[in-house]
């Protein structure tokens, strides 16, 4: 695979796990607290991303 291209898929998953933490982040910023609505998209989220995560570490062939 092209190096450059590896590189930014490396990139890619983590930003994708940065994005998790950041919306609990933001979640927290109003009231300090996360409400159930919350963590439910916070869940949704986490899961979306963890399977994004898995198909670009599949692309890179290590997972």
């Amino acid at each position: 695979m092209q190096q450059y291209l590896k590189l930014e898929i490396q990139n890619e998953i983590l930003r994708t796990q940065n994005f998790v933490k950041i919306c609990e982040t933001a979640a927290l910023k109003d009231d300090n607290q996360i409400d159930e609505a919350e963590k439910k998209l916070i869940k949704k989220i986490d899961k979306a991303t963890s399977k994004y995560i898995k198909d670009l570490k599949k692309a890179l062939g290590i997972e």
